[in-house]
């Protein structure tokens, strides 16, 4: 990682440096998958769940700042699935992202590696995530870090054509 660089937990003071990165991920999403794109309003939406998420025990955004700005963010939480699954306790993450001109420098990879210690300091041994299917860059990202695929996420869409009978 890049010395000057420090890794941290959220605070309520850096939303307004975390909604641009999170409207540059949205906006990158949009464009791969209509499905994926969100409402005018999200930003508004999201910044009141970043002051929920950041009160809440079971929910942890790390960041990346560089001097007195953040570059890099990660957001994840901890769910418990209903049935009794062996690994009940599950880490989820949910948004990560990292300025196009910070990549390549271990920023990212930071901001996810302390994420990962996060969930295991609460003993979380299964952590999942989406990658969409049109985002190569980040697919080779998450299995540089260890993660592989084992379940298929599909949707139909009225679009996509009628079911067959």
């Amino acid at each position: 990682m890049i010395a000057h660089v420090q890794v941290r937990a959220a605070t309520i003071r850096d939303i307004p440096q975390i909604l641009p990165l999170w409207e540059a991920l949205a906006a990158h999403h949009g464009a791969l998958d209509p499905a994926l794109a969100v409402e005018r309003t999200a930003a508004r939406e999201y910044a009141a769940f970043l002051r929920d998420t950041i009160g809440y025990g079971d929910a942890r955004i790390m960041l990346g700042v560089e001097g007195e700005h953040v570059v890099s963010f990660a957001l994840g939480r901890i769910h418990v699935l209903p049935l009794p699954f062996r690994a009940q306790r599950r880490g989820w993450i949910q948004d990560v992202f990292t300025l196009p001109e910070r990549r390549g420098h271990g920023i990212g990879r930071s901001v996810v590696e302390a994420l990962l210690a996060w969930f295991r300091e609460r003993r979380v041994t299964l952590v999942e995530l989406t990658v969409a299917v049109r985002n190569p860059e980040a697919v080779r990202f998450w299995e540089r870090l260890g993660f592989r695929t084992y379940m298929h996420r599909m949707k139909w869409t009225a679009e996509s054509g009628e079911c067959a009978t």
